[in-house]
């Protein structure tokens, strides 16, 4: 049970995290796009649910690969320590 209110309490600082960054991208949106958002509103609420649900996941597999304290039961952290022999090369290939 004290691991399922770790794991509730875990969920609800990411979500918050999440909200947050997704509330900091309306404002950012002008400065990226040269579209208004209010042209294609379909189109941006879309692709603003699709954001936020990505952040969500984003976030949630950085806490698991460098923050969890049981790292090793979570796919992503295999994942990430499997990668990273090709993450190296492809990494100083975009910096160079």
């Amino acid at each position: 049970m004290k691991q399922y209110q770790h794991n509730k309490r875990i969920t609800r600082i990411l979500l918050l995290i999440t909200t947050i960054h997704w509330c900091i991208t309306f404002f950012t949106d002008r400065l990226v796009f040269t579209e208004k958002p209010t042209e294609e509103i379909f189109n941006y609420s879309i692709c603003k649910i699709i954001l936020y649900i990505l952040l969500f996941f984003i976030y949630r597999t950085i806490y698991r690969i460098f923050l969890s304290q049981d790292k090793q039961e979570y796919m992503e952290y295999n994942v990430a320590k499997y990668a990273q022999i090709n993450l190296i090369p492809i990494a100083a290939d975009l910096i160079i």
